[in-house]
């Protein structure tokens, strides 16, 4: 093979010996981390879900006011009974007296709200649901108050995504996974 400009001949069986010569062994970890990432990242693209957040909250004023929002989710290559989405609900500081004095704290019964209401769209789904990006899932639900989404895709068994170890163009040791809302987090995992 010959790269354009380059001059030279890269003799796939050089390369082959180079990667596996006794001296080059201290390099294996990091072949093999990138094997990983790239692995990974190959998935991110191929299996990346979307989600489109629609507030439908009506605000009176003077009285309580509740969250209604319609979550669209497309999810590729979904397969009813094997695919999962798992997600937490987070009631939203920015909502709060003090939000920098305050720990965002999962909020049990909103994340069970959702659950629910996931749950009864999966069972509702129909083939008009199936385009072709994915599995279009629309669930509407409603809360106390402003909320935030942390949530995977599990499109095959023990394939989450996303999943990132890049930031920027650093390898890092912590892993960034899942979505926040409508982005990707960008909070280290178990961090």
């Amino acid at each position: 093979m010959e790269f354009a400009g380059s001059g030279s001949t890269i003799n796939p069986e050089e390369k082959v010996k180079y990667y596996l010569d006794v001296k080059n062994k201290d390099l294996k970890p990091y072949f093999d981390a990138a094997l990983r990432i790239e692995s990974q990242e190959f998935f991110n693209y191929f299996y990346m879900p979307t989600l489109n957040i629609t507030d439908r909250s009506i605000k009176p004023y003077n009285g309580p006011s509740r969250t209604m929002l319609t979550y669209e989710f497309v999810l590729p290559e979904f397969v009813k009974g094997e695919s999962q989405l798992y997600g937490t609900v987070y009631t939203d500081l920015k909502q709060k007296s003090y939000p920098l004095s305050q720990k965002s704290e999962p909020d049990k019964a909103a994340t069970q709200t959702l659950e629910q209401a996931v749950s009864a769209a999966i069972n509702s789904m129909t083939e008009d649901d199936f385009k072709q990006d994915g599995l279009h899932l629309f669930v509407h639900v409603e809360f106390e108050q402003p909320v935030t989404l942390f949530w995977v895709y599990e499109p095959k068994v023990g394939l989450v995504v996303p999943q990132r170890s890049l930031s920027g163009n650093t390898i890092t040791n912590a892993k960034f996974v899942g979505m926040k809302d409508e982005q990707p987090n960008e909070t280290p995992w178990r961090k």
